[in-house]
């Protein structure tokens, strides 16, 4: 007869392996993360393989009853696998090949206003934006072309009607079939009200990926005007942002992130100009002009964030630069970041 306690014992020397190993294995990316050395993208990569997680806890399940490690060595290769899957995938060596992108026309008019308040959602894909010395007053003058000048992607000729109208913004959404653009405008007095809704194609998905790690090509480029003051807000989810707004006319700044990567570079302003900054499981890399001075408030959970304390040193519960108090022209930044990576130099 055997011993109750000899099988119980038994059993606790085969205790399954797979979840340990992958909590080390999260846990060290996460040391790099906090220590600087990586970023999220790895690990947002991983998502699209997460299934194969789901295979590591079967074959574990299954092989520690017999030979734990048999059970161990084929958890460590399906990780193993993920993580090699999950290399690749972020140096874009199986990402998808592009396609003949579709070119949508996107404008906004001024319609007459003093001044506009700009809202751009996007869904999936990638939103680049910079200025322009000044939006053409005639949408055939920008078709052909994107927003930095360069020759775009040609598309077959459609009917235009000339305008004089001044134009707060301009440019297209390069992609595919799938993806799509909106723009409602509405005038409220002297301000103009705008809103840019893109949505590329993995827009709606219930697990949101930045399309950049899978290789997608659709993105929004737009070319705002530097003579009207805007105020402008970005929400994005899964998606890549590129944010040149050096020499815009901002008043305000507003950009949500869900799951995705940004780089902003920001304007001198010529008054205090307000950044609100909401991060959830994204990297993030904001840019101050030098010589303007700022002040940020950070608020963060589970998240790293570097603030380069040589230009904004900590002054009690923030960080701001030895003239802020002084100066007319200033930023006042407020951060606040859940799982995610923001830098601000």
């Amino acid at each position: 007869m055997s011993d109750p306690k000899a099988s119980r014992a038994a059993r606790r020397s085969r205790r399954k392996v797979g979840v340990p190993v992958l909590l080390i294995l999260v846990g060290g990316h996460l040391l790099l993360f906090n220590l600087g050395l990586t970023s999220w993208h790895p690990l947002l990569a991983a998502f699209t393989l997460w299934p194969l997680l789901l295979v590591a806890i079967g074959l574990d399940l299954v092989l520690a009853r017999t030979n734990r490690w048999l059970a161990a060595a084929a958890a460590v290769l399906v990780l193993g696998g993920l993580t090699l899957a999950t290399a690749r995938l972020h140096d874009g060596r199986w990402s998808r090949p592009p396609t003949e992108d579709l070119r949508t026309p996107v404008e906004v008019p001024l319609q007459g206003a003093d001044s506009a308040r700009l809202v751009l959602e996007m869904r999936g894909g990638e939103l680049r934006l910079s200025p322009v010395d000044e939006p053409p007053t005639t949408p055939a003058e920008h078709r052909g072309q994107d927003p930095s000048g360069t020759s775009a992607t040609p598309t077959p000729a459609e009917p235009v009607v000339a305008s004089s109208e001044p134009l707060v913004a301009t440019g297209a959404l390069f992609g595919g079939s799938k993806a799509r653009v909106s723009v409602r405008c509405v005038r409220c007095g002297s301000a103009l009200k705008a809103r840019i809704n893109g949505r590329g194609r993995r827009g709606g998905h219930l697990i949101v990926m930045p399309d950049m790690l899978a290789g997608s090509n659709d993105m929004l480029r737009l070319a705002l005007s530097r003579s009207v003051p805007l105020d402008l807000g970005i929400d994005a989810e899964g998606a890549g942002l590129g944010l040149d707004l050096r020499g815009l006319n901002l008043r305000q700044l507003e950009v949500e992130l869900d799951v995705g990567e940004a780089r902003m570079l920001l304007p001198a302003p010529d008054r205090e100009t307000s950044l609100l900054l909401d991060a959830g499981f994204a990297t993030v890399d904001v840019v101050v002009p030098e010589g303007v001075p700022a002040r940020l408030k950070v608020r963060s959970e589970l998240s790293s964030v570097r603030i380069d304390q040589e230009r904004f040193p900590r002054n009690g519960r923030v960080f701001e630069s030895p003239t802020y108090e002084t100066a007319d022209a200033r930023w006042l930044i407020t951060i606040d970041a859940e799982l995610s990576f923001v830098r601000v130099r």
